[in-house]
């Protein structure tokens, strides 16, 4: 058990990945670099130590903060290229911290209430005015008995049921009690754990229904669930091998495990999705008789990518109610994280959604849509047998949905997504395989994000 106030030193040799944890506490990041200040540390035969080292704590902040939990890979894409002429590795000091459960936010400044994963918020207590001369000693604090009405009343409005929440103690959400007055906002706070409604009743003819393709037999190549129930696509397994040696025999289960992480990528969360075997590397499965992929998915309650669902009812709204300044869900968790203390104007709303990206166009062949997740391996590539190179032609980074990459820490949808197309053309276009990088400025801190990227294999000039 890490102690709250304990320091902790987490090292991570080059091109190695692992993760930080604090048990449900908060990660502060005390200091990090990236090099080398000693001569053993992940050493092994044959390489050089020399001293040599840059600043990273600035790059492990941004992706750990005010987080529980933070996957690290110890990559010289990430923390720079100072450091050539060693064998270099990470060094991550830290220390776990409770989330704050009272708070103080003097006149004209901002705070963020916020709680772990999968709990929310529940206001205790709230008072804004003046009680005594010591709190935010600035300005004009002659008047200690001064206070606003019905202050808890308009924090819990605004935050409670919310995983985070942004306030201001300024403007004239309270009011203004005593003018000429330095005020301030004080208030208490606790985080509970989220009670989901259960699953809707449905007829019996709806029950989840498991389906199964397999290739070369089946003329339409085509998962698909029922949109009017409310159905979307869940992957289970898949079954890749020739039916003489039975499925997924020694030596291919890794063809299976690759086969499996794309078409959950692909097809989830989504009411029809077209299989392409090409695109997953298995372009002579039909040309070998014996050989066979099949697919095993269900048919489950859900919403699809371009909806989000509310959290009391759980009922599914398209993407474009989030964050319209609308009450669209009855709990109003449709507004949730879309607070801004720097403006009286609401959000603009998002861009209406259009297919999921992720759906190959079903007259290219060779255009692919794909996620990659923060622990997915981040490589483009095509057929070298072709003699095949990439074209990239979109790509994103950032989080618009909860139902994309549904790991880490999803604080908020409304990250981004950020335009990286030149980074990653400058890096892949010409090229038969490549690996992408996010870019230095994290579009939204402590939010786990997703590459979104639509490329075309071309034949090489």
């Amino acid at each position: 058990m890490i102690m709250a106030s304990q320091d902790v030193t987490k090292v991570i040799c080059e091109n190695e990945k692992s993760t930080i944890d604090c048990n449900g506490r908060e990660i502060v990041i005390v200091d990090a670099y990236f090099g080398r200040r000693d001569g053993t540390t992940c050493l092994k035969a044959g390489q050089k130590s020399e001293s040599c080292e840059t600043g990273a704590k600035s790059a492990v902040t941004q992706k750990c903060f005010r987080r529980q939990s933070c996957y690290l890979e110890a990559k010289s894409s990430t923390f720079g290229t100072e450091c050539t002429n060693t064998a270099n590795y990470l060094s991550v000091t830290y220390r776990c911290k409770d989330y704050p459960t009272s708070l103080v936010i003097c006149q004209n400044y901002q705070a963020k209430l916020i709680c772990p994963q999968n709990q929310q918020i529940q206001i205790t207590k709230g008072f804004f005015g003046r009680s005594n001369k010591v709190t935010c000693f600035i300005g004009n604090v002659g008047n200690t008995k001064c206070s606003a009405s019905g202050v808890q009343q308009k924090l819990r409005t605004l935050c409670n049921g919310k995983r985070e929440c942004s306030l201001s103690a300024g403007g004239n959400m309270f009011g203004n009690p005593c003018p000429g007055i330095t005020k301030y906002l004080e208030l208490q706070y606790k985080c509970v754990s989220i009670k989901l409604a259960p699953s809707p009743v449905i007829a019996n003819k709806d029950q989840p229904r498991w389906k199964m393709l397999t290739f070369c037999k089946t003329p339409d190549f085509k998962l698909r669930c029922y949109k009017k129930y409310g159905r979307v696509i869940e992957v289970v397994r898949v079954m890749h091998g020739k039916t003489n040696l039975g499925t997924c025999t020694k030596g291919n289960t890794a063809t299976c495990e690759s086969v499996l992480s794309k078409l959950r990528r692909q097809c989830d969360d989504t009411h029809i999705c077209p299989i392409k075997p090409a695109s997953f590397g298995l372009v002579d499965l039909c040309h070998d008789k014996s050989k066979y992929l099949k697919i095993t998915y269900k048919c489950k309650i859900g919403c699809s990518r371009s909806q989000f669902e509310c959290r009391s009812d759980r009922t599914c709204k398209p993407d474009s109610f989030k964050c319209n300044g609308k009450r669209e869900c009855s709990d109003g968790s449709d507004e949730d994280n879309c607070f801004s203390t720097t403006t009286t104007q609401p959000p603009a709303p998002p861009q209406q959604p259009q297919q999921p990206s992720n759906i190959p166009a079903e007259d290219d062949e060779d255009v692919m849509n794909i996620h990659i997740c923060i622990d997915d391996d981040p490589t483009l590539k095509c057929d070298k047998t072709k003699n095949a190179v990439i074209d990239v032609k979109q790509a994103t980074y950032g989080r618009n949905s909860v139902r994309t990459c549904p790991m880490g820490n999803i604080g908020t949808t409304s990250c981004g997504p950020v335009n990286i197309l030149p980074d990653v053309k400058k890096s892949c276009n010409g090229k038969q395989a490549c690996s992408i990088y996010a870019p230095a400025k994290d579009p939204c801190m402590g939010t786990t994000k997703y590459f979104k990227i639509r490329y075309s294999c071309i034949k090489r000039n």
